[in-house]
């Protein structure tokens, strides 16, 4: 009975220690998968929420830091990501890491494209100020010049009324001078006689 109780022992001792091993395998297993989706989930997020191409290049380091960390533990897993594997999900991150790339270069094209035209609108802004500027001297010249020629115009009709008034009275003159010469020629004639 000793040897059975012993034996028994044995038995209770082993199974114990098979049971407390198992437990503490399961205990291990389930902290593998929950820092796996952890970390999934914390690498999912920051692609998603990635502004820059700078975010998205420290979020493809992460995945292959992920990858990396659990390659020992794809079995493992496997099994607890069932119906998708490990591989799957790897896949799931680079796919929208990709994606998230994609439409990072796209907006940095567009903000380029975007400074491109403010500085084409500036200069074109500066070339329409400087013709603005040019048109303004320009109508401020033409009104020097209308005034100019307004002042002109009335010299001219002052010149012009005393050139009528000075050919009025050069023809009074010449009237006179007229009707005189044919009398001084008659005076001539007497007395050249």
């Amino acid at each position: 009975m000793r040897y059975l109780v012993s034996g028994l022992s044995v038995i209770f001792s082993v199974t114990f220690a098979f049971v407390s091993m198992s437990t503490a395998q399961v205990r291990l297993d389930y902290s593998i998968v929950k820092s796996f989706e952890s970390k999934y989930n914390n690498i999912k997020e920051s692609i998603r929420q990635a502004a820059t191409l700078q975010e998205c290049a420290a979020a493809h380091a992460d995945i292959d830091e992920l990858e990396k960390d659990f390659a020992a533990d794809t079995v493992l897993l496997d099994d607890a990501l069932y119906p998708d594997k490990y591989d799957k999900w790897i896949s799931e991150l680079r796919f929208e890491l990709h994606i998230s790339q994609d439409r990072m270069g796209i907006i940095e094209t567009q903000g380029s494209r975007v400074a491109d035209l403010a500085e084409r609108v500036r200069i074109l802004s500066g070339r329409i100020d400087s013709i603005a500027d040019a048109d303004m001297r320009l109508i401020s010249s033409i009104k020097v010049m209308s005034s100019t020629l307004n002042v002109m115009s009335s010299t001219l009709n002052v010149m012009s009324s005393a050139l009528t008034k000075d050919t009025a009275k050069l023809d009074s003159l010449t009237n006179i001078v007229g009707r005189l010469q044919p009398r001084e020629l008659t005076h001539q004639n007497r007395k050249s006689r």
